[in-house]
């Protein structure tokens, strides 16, 4: 079975914020100071919590920004001069510093949901698609021959995630069920918890019966599927999540209108481009859709009930 070929299709899902990122990202790399500096109105900051970016070299990632930036800088029809910052999350920065410094910033939901408060003064306005879904949808698999027939029967077995950017909302969502049913959060309630390199050995680990379950976005598991029809044969779907938006971009009240604009559809422009296809398929989504209230209310759920049980979301 050549599963090896799921590592082409995972691209379409692990690096969508990154691809994201990029997208509406800047031209030259600066070094976060919490002191600020002036700049005047066509001094434009990009701002990107290193919390969505997958487990790969940072410094690769910024390369990718970089490529991505001078796209849409080139496109848009005002010129301007922008800056990436990266910052290690929301908490490693001040209330000055997003108010005086950030002009639009990534980050990722879960984050902005915690931080809401704190982010009283950003608005999310777009979020990153796929096939016309917005958002990821979570499954956990199981063999059928072991006989697992709800959660319950999962405890004291080995669970595996995937590591990648969006690993704590799976993580979330699986100890809010458990709890929901009554169960102890899933570093009691299991014997191990693994994180698997790729949705790829998530899946063979699951079907080889080398863990009890694993947890992988639906979209992958059914690209899996195609492949190795075998796979639907032997492993059974325990639970199935709603849609979760992974990242979003923010832009702080006081930017401009005129520029928001602008910059997203200079992105969505680029996108359809020879070049931006690209760079689409490097980076694992194929399209951009404007936010709306609804795409956050699912993960805005878990939220609550994750607070309702103490549920740690600092993830």
């Amino acid at each position: 079975m050549k599963f090896w070929v799921l590592k082409i299709k995972e691209m379409k899902s692990i690096i969508n914020i990154l691809f994201f990122c990029c997208l509406l990202s800047s031209t030259s790399i600066v070094i976060y100071s919490q002191n600020g500096s002036s700049k005047d109105d066509r001094d434009i900051n990009f701002v990107y919590s290193e919390k969505l970016f997958p487990k790969v070299d940072l410094r690769d990632a910024k390369g990718s920004i970089e490529l991505w930036t001078r796209e849409i800088a080139a496109d848009m029809k005002v010129s301007y001069s922008f800056s990436n910052e990266f910052i290690q999350g929301i908490s490693t920065v001040d209330n000055d510093y997003i108010d005086q410094e950030i002009d639009l910033i990534v980050l990722s939901a879960l984050e902005y949901l915690v931080n809401y408060e704190k982010l009283k003064n950003l608005s999310p306005i777009i979020v990153a698609a796929e096939n016309g879904k917005v958002g990821v949808e979570y499954l956990i698999l199981v063999h059928k021959e072991n006989n697992f027939n709800s959660l319950s029967d999962l405890e004291n077995n080995t669970i595996t995630f995937v590591d990648e950017y969006s690993s704590a909302i799976p993580q979330v969502w699986l100890d809010v069920i458990l709890k929901t049913n009554g169960l102890a959060i899933s570093n009691t309630f299991f014997k191990k918890i693994e994180v698997s390199k790729n949705t790829n050995q998530a899946i063979l680990k699951t079907f080889f019966k080398q863990v009890g379950a694993c947890v992988v976005p639906k979209n992958l598991y059914e690209s899996s599927v195609e492949i190795n029809p075998q796979l639907a044969k032997d492993l059974v779907i325990l639970k199935q999540s709603e849609l979760f938006i992974v990242g979003v971009l923010c832009s702080h009240n006081k930017l401009n209108k005129d520029l928001k604009v602008d910059v997203i559809q200079s992105a969505k422009k680029i996108l359809q481009s020879i070049k931006g296809r690209q760079f689409a398929i490097f980076f694992r989504t194929g399209e951009l859709a404007d936010f709306k209230s609804e795409h956050i209310e699912s993960l805005r759920m878990l939220v609550n009930n994750a607070e309702k049980y103490n549920i740690n979301l600092n993830r």
